[in-house]
């Protein structure tokens, strides 16, 4: 009896969490919500990743994630993780080939993005 309590309650924990619009962590929750049929989560999931990707495109990104453990991003490394939400929800949303130019675009800014690389398989 024990055990379910506590699978009940890191459950319970584990939907409460709120996603990040700003990881691709979100993305992964939007495609879990659309597979469980809650296609509005999903796709406010995903509108917000665009939205987050835009805000910082738009030279608004806020505080800096990475900041807060010692490393700053570059502005080049900035507006291509932009590039790349904005990437993520455009696949999200079945448009494939303009998620690929966003991919292409975060790439271009910023080599080094592993996601983006791994997005155009280039890795």
């Amino acid at each position: 009896m024990g055990q379910s309590v506590k699978a009940s309650e890191y459950y319970k924990r584990a939907v409460a969490i709120e996603h990040r619009p700003n990881s691709e962590l979100a993305y992964h929750q939007a495609l879990a919500f659309r597979e469980l049929g809650k296609t509005d989560q999903a796709e406010e999931i995903l509108d917000s990743l665009a939205e987050s990707g835009n805000r910082w495109l738009d030279g608004n990104h806020g505080e800096d994630f990475f900041a807060k453990f010692g490393k700053r991003l570059s502005e080049y490394q900035r507006v291509a993780e932009a590039h790349y939400l904005v990437g993520l929800s455009l696949l999200g949303h079945g448009k494939a080939a303009a998620a690929a130019e966003e991919f292409r675009q975060a790439l271009d800014m910023d080599v080094n993005h592993l996601g983006a690389a791994i997005r155009l398989g280039k890795i």
